[in-house]
């Protein structure tokens, strides 16, 4: 099933897991392209995707060997909350930390949706 992909938006309309794939050198960049790209037109079992989930709704795109957070949403939409390049075993504790703050926003925004849809 196709998937739309978002990026998180700060309140300032920064994108900023867009900017970091757009500071990518062009292979890093192409290939984090491509899966996201597989997700939007067939779907988080298209062949070549690789998700791993983080922590309850937190899960994670893993374009080797860059990691893409995301959250998904009812639509069903995909938002990528966080990029950063894998360092190691698990994901950096600070890159944790910004996933989950903007999760959280995601998740809170998407419930004020809802409510503002029964309203």
């Amino acid at each position: 099933m196709p998937v739309i992909v978002r990026f998180f938006r700060t309140e300032a309309g920064t994108e900023p897991a867009r900017e970091y794939l757009r500071s990518l050198e062009k292979a890093d960049r192409q290939a984090c392209g491509a899966m996201l790209r597989a997700v939007q037109d067939y779907g988080l079992d298209a062949p070549g995707v690789e998700k791993r989930q983080l922590e309850g709704k937190l899960w994670e795109l893993k374009p080797d060997p860059h990691r893409l957070m995301y959250v998904m949403v009812a639509g069903p939409k995909l938002v990528v909350v966080h990029g950063c390049k894998k360092e190691g075993g698990k994901a950096r504790k600070v890159d944790l930390n910004v996933a989950r703050k903007r999760m959280k926003q995601v998740l809170e925004e998407e419930q004020r949706r809802k409510q503002e849809k029964r309203n």
